[in-house]
Parts: structure tokens; sequence; C-alpha cells
């Protein structure tokens, strides 16, 4: 068995390439096809959503800032302030 295992796992890697590309390629036939079904007309809902959306995003990015700036800053008074005994 042990003289014929390269060439076993040899096999295996042939299969699994060959396997691979051909999923692969099942794969992006079948996303073309949905693309294609896809319409080509933007929905007005969608993207009021999606301004909502990233404007709630930059509001929480805001927030994340100055929470940020906060914490810096009584991180740096702690370390400033003088020690106590």
């Amino acid at each position: 068995m042990n003289e014929y295992s390269w060439g076993i796992a040899v096999g295996i890697l042939i299969i699994a390439g060959t396997v691979g590309k051909a999923l692969a390629t099942l794969l992006r036939a079948h996303a073309n096809r949905i693309n294609r079904s896809l319409p080509d007309k933007e929905d007005p809902q969608i993207s009021q959503t999606l301004e909502e959306v990233q404007r709630r995003l930059g509001e929480i990015e805001e927030r994340l800032d100055f929470t940020e700036r906060l914490l810096s800053r009584q991180r740096n008074d702690e370390r400033l302030a003088s020690p106590r005994d």
C-alpha cells in the first residue's frame, strides 16, 4: 500500500482539481443567469432604504468617533493625574 500511496494522492488531487473547475464553471453560469434575470430598473424603495441605512451608518460612525475621543481623553487624564498616596 505504501508504494502506491503517492499515486493515490496524485489521483485525488487531479480529481479534486477537475471537480473544482467544473463546479466553478457551473457557479459562474448560474450567477450569470441570475444577473440576466434581475430587472434593469432601479427600485425606488430599495434606493430609499439604502439611503436610510447609509445615513444611520454615518450617525453610528460619528457616535463611535465621539466615544473613542472621550475614552482617550479619560485615559490621558488618568495617566497625567498625580499619584495618590
